[in-house]
């Protein structure tokens, strides 16, 4: 399962990749591997849907599961992320196969996450090698990062209380000093560079939960490595809903989703003024309102600081409307955009494979058409 999650997230960064001979360097002295397409690895004999369901059907046979830090040897809780994961899957290829039957069929048939006591996180141990990544940095390195002008929009124009968890205040050393003085919270310019005069980069900095700083080193112990949620998969099963592929209520499900991301994060609804998570749903403007937006934007919030998964699917949507910023309107192209306001569809190649690996590597680059950051992989090639 843990291969597929990180071959998954590999190929969606990439597009086609070495999967099927990948790693076999220390076994079959293969140290120049084949690439194999998107699409074989996802769907393939041996791919990364039909690993995943291999995997759900020998964790039904039990056994032990020795040395396990997510689940400590909890098999029913690694069926159900297999099986959401699946779900994550399917619904990243749907522009291009159609999965609504497959989708069903987990749904109606294996167990899913029913909480977030089944999420998929990792709790930092505070040793290497499995200690919060952002440990080593310097006090100015979690300066660089703020809350974007978008997502400030979003959260403030809903009183969503985790503005609070996901944000410091703009005026920290200010309200530090002096606690009686009021908390205020801005966004910076998505794409704001030292050279990029009109865009501001000043913002609230990284929320509490996820740096650490002299009297206030709570991020190694607060922020989890997340791998997938709950709150992620009640998304999907409203989308799916939303889509007419299950035949469950997309509200019930999104409205699970959102909970779900308002206790994860410790959410405190009287922080902005609502009596609690009814009081949120019913009148903030967060509900699902039989548009696919509501669904999206809510699944953004959610996956705030989750690596790359909130990328790839915000990359997914972009697609789906055509690259149609307009059509996305909690999001916009990045200040000062200097790819033609136009989203990046991957990471480029590391620059080392074309001398360790070259003739597999040019390969594919001609496979694909191309190495470059809006060169379309398979998922997006629409």
């Amino acid at each position: 399962m843990m291969k597929s999650w990180v071959f998954s997230t590999l190929t969606l960064a990439y597009g086609d990749i070495p999967y099927s001979e990948a790693i076999t360097g220390s076994t079959d002295a293969n140290w120049f591997p084949a690439y194999d397409t998107q699409e074989q690895i996802i769907t393939g004999t041996n791919g990364l849907l039909e690993e995943l369901a291999e995997a759900v059907q020998l964790l039904d046979n039990g056994g032990s599961i020795q040395g396990d830090i997510l689940f400590n040897g909890d098999a029913a809780k690694w069926k159900k992320l297999a099986n959401a994961m699946r779900l994550r899957l399917l619904m990243y290829i749907s522009e291009k196969q159609n999965v609504s039957a497959d989708f069903a069929a987990i749904v109606a048939n294996e167990s899913l996450m029913e909480s977030n006591a089944d999420n998929g996180i990792l709790t930092y141990t505070g040793n290497f090698p499995n200690e919060y990544p952002l440990v080593p940095l310097k006090q100015g390195d979690f300066d660089a990062v703020a809350i974007s002008t978008n997502a400030h929009a979003a959260l403030d124009s809903l009183n969503d209380p985790r503005m609070f968890v996901y944000a410091r205040p703009s005026n920290a050393s200010t309200v530090f000093a002096d606690p009686s003085i009021t908390a205020s919270y801005k966004g910076a310019d998505n794409g704001s560079t030292a050279i990029s005069a009109s865009c501001d980069k000043n913002g609230s900095r990284l929320g509490y939960a996820y740096y650490n700083y002299p009297g206030h080193d709570q991020a190694g112990t607060m922020a989890e490595g997340i791998i997938m949620t709950y709150a992620e998969q009640q998304f999907l099963l409203a989308e799916a809903a939303h889509n007419g592929w299950i035949t469950d209520d997309a509200a019930t499900h999104h409205a699970s989703a959102v909970e779900a991301s308002m206790e994860y994060y410790g959410a405190d609804f009287a922080m902005t003024g609502w009596t609690d998570f009814t009081d949120y749903i019913t009148n903030s403007g967060a509900a699902y309102d039989n548009s696919i937006n509501s669904i999206r934007e809510q699944k953004w919030l959610a996956m705030f600081f989750t690596g790359l998964d909130n990328y790839f699917e915000v990359r997914r949507w972009y697609t789906q409307e055509s690259g149609n910023w307009a059509n996305l309107p909690f999001i916009s192209a990045p200040c000062s955009n200097t790819n033609g306001d136009v989203m990046p569809m991957r990471f480029l190649y590391p620059g080392n494979e074309a001398s360790l690996n070259p003739d597999n590597y040019f390969g594919a680059i001609s496979v694909m058409g191309g190495n470059t950051q809006n060169t379309k992989m398979w998922v997006v090639n629409l």
